[in-house]
């Protein structure tokens, strides 16, 4: 939460957080609302309450993204269909229900699941933000309301880092090779869209993929393929042959501007210099 603070979380703001609560399974408060009021009306089931407004406030006073409570989500709403299953006897209470949470739960569909092409999608997120007055689906973490989720934008671009390192590889011997990516996103999507990378292993030092970084590299492993926005200097330096081969260019995507690069006839030792630098991740994560 401390390294999450110093620059993504600073931009979140109490009131919108707990706005966005009602908001995170479209109609579904119907179900997660009473069926808190339920447990705290129950006294063998009083504590996961407590727990649930535990979680909220101190992710609250944290100032964590809106999304990080939803694990205590499941609890309450277990409880609201304990709630709901006790006022609602007849089986047309049952099915009205069931057809309203989810008839009444369309309009945000789009905003749960891309079903529309990105164009309307756009068209979509404009209407709701500044039409509507809806702006958390479109809220960045840096605060700024953007054209699409986040999230959406963050999926852009990814089958075409895919297709740029098979590109790069295709000519190489896999035995050879690493792919390197800077963010788990970019990670994620070569090991989902690439084929190469079946047979290829994929690193980063983002996140938790750090953890399964090699500490070593065996001797013959002189080919590197890079995914970053920009060619590191100590990238630049090591090797002596380097090849852009693939870009990311959709306006809309938020890896824009992300490029996969070939690199080869690295001037000393590709396992020593990765040995080193592993090292030194690792150590500054505590990870020795």
């Amino acid at each position: 939460m401390r390294e999450l603070s110093e620059n993504q979380l600073a931009n979140v703001e109490i009131v919108s957080f707990f706005g966005d609560q009602l908001l995170l399974f479209g109609l579904g408060f119907l179900l997660w609302l009473p069926g808190l009021v339920w447990l705290f009306r129950s006294r063998e089931w009083r504590a996961f309450g407590w727990f649930f407004v535990a979680v909220l406030l101190v992710l609250a006073v944290l100032h964590g993204k809106a999304y990080y409570t939803l694990g205590i989500y499941p609890v309450a709403i277990a409880a609201g269909g304990v709630f709901w299953e006790k006022i609602c006897r007849r089986v047309w209470q049952k099915n009205g229900l069931a057809v309203n949470l989810v008839g009444l739960s369309l309009p945000l569909a789009p905003a749960a699941v891309p079903i529309f092409p990105i164009e309307t999608l756009e068209r979509y997120f404009h209407w709701l933000a500044h039409e509507k007055g809806v702006t958390s689906a479109v809220r960045w973490e840096t605060g700024q309301l953007e054209k699409l989720p986040q999230d959406y934008a963050d999926m852009l671009g990814w089958p075409d880092i895919g297709a740029a390192i098979d590109t790069a590889l295709a000519d190489e011997n896999p035995r050879n090779c690493l792919i390197y990516c800077e963010n788990y996103g970019q990670a994620g999507a070569a090991e989902h869209f690439s084929k190469r990378a079946k047979t290829v292993q994929v690193t980063s030092f983002s996140d938790s993929y750090r953890l399964w970084a090699p500490d070593t590299l065996a001797p013959q492993v002189q080919v590197f393929v890079y995914v970053n926005d920009e060619l590191g200097e100590d990238v630049a330096t090591l090797f002596a042959d380097i090849r852009e081969v693939g870009r990311v260019t959709n306006p809309l995507a938020r890896e824009r501007g992300t490029s996969v690069w070939l690199c080869r006839a690295p001037r000393t030792s590709f396992p020593d210099f990765w040995r080193r630098r592993v090292a030194e991740v690792k150590s500054s994560a505590g990870l020795e």
